[in-house]
């Protein structure tokens, strides 16, 4: 290859590899995914309470001037037993916020209830909380009791076997060698029956299924969506 022609080549090697940026500079960035639907309602109901809620229930729903919407005390009154989705759009649509009650929109509703009943670990319908969604039962009854019991235990039984059923001055409630101890759910609940330690048999007796519902769901054994009772009892751990 003469100088000339190398020059050439050269040439068209740079402009092509110009080209080639150019192209790929112009090419489209690929669509971003479209945001899960109930997250996005989420996002949008906290924008919402931010404006017109968080002033007086607090930033984390912690309660300030107003009560807490976030705990025990909101899963019983809202998602617990019986209660469908629209006990608790009820309340917020028909009362709130309180110094303008109904004063947001049909959707700004939805939203802000999404955004409360997913901060209080109750699942919301895959395309997000609609209209037609709120007859539905906000919790599965096994789901409802689950949050009971964790409501006792965190009163009866979490300061001796620890936030999570890791164990602190009492053994832990967790993992397979704690299952294993135990070969039917009757076996769990006639052993949760001797709590509290410092007051055995002291709760009542839907407390105690309570808490037992609250431990099998922990270490996922026994599982279901209807409630626990005595006819459960001779089921298996596994």
């Amino acid at each position: 290859m003469n100088k000339r022609s190398g020059m050439v080549a050269g040439s068209v090697l740079v402009l092509g590899g110009g080209m080639l940026w150019a192209a790929l500079a112009a090419a489209p960035a690929a669509p971003a995914a479209p945001e899960d639907a109930v997250a996005a309602q989420v996002k949008s109901g906290l924008s919402v309470y931010a404006k017109s809620c968080q002033g007086c229930h607090g930033d984390k729903l912690q309660g300030n001037r107003a009560p807490a919407l976030v705990g025990a005390g909101m899963l019983g009154k809202y998602a617990g037993g019986d209660h469908t989705y629209a006990d608790l759009h009820t309340k917020v649509s028909k009362t709130m916020p309180k110094n303008a009650p109904g004063t947001l929109s049909e959707q700004q509703y939805l939203d802000v209830v999404a955004l409360l009943f997913e901060r209080n670990g109750v699942a919301l319908p895959a395309g997000g909380l609609k209209k037609d969604d709120l007859k539905e039962a906000a919790l599965s009854a096994r789901a409802a009791q689950v949050a009971a019991g964790q409501a006792v235990y965190a009163k009866s039984c979490q300061g001796c076997h620890g936030d999570k059923l890791q164990g602190n001055r009492a053994p832990t409630l967790i993992g397979a060698a704690f299952v294993a101890k135990y070969k039917t759910v009757g076996a769990l609940h006639a052993k949760v029956k001797t709590m509290p330690k410092n007051a055995p048999g002291s709760l009542t007796d839907r407390q105690y299924v309570d808490v037992l519902a609250f431990v099998l769901d922990r270490n996922e054994v026994a599982g279901g969506t209807a409630s626990i009772g005595a006819d459960d009892f001779e089921k298996p751990l596994k």
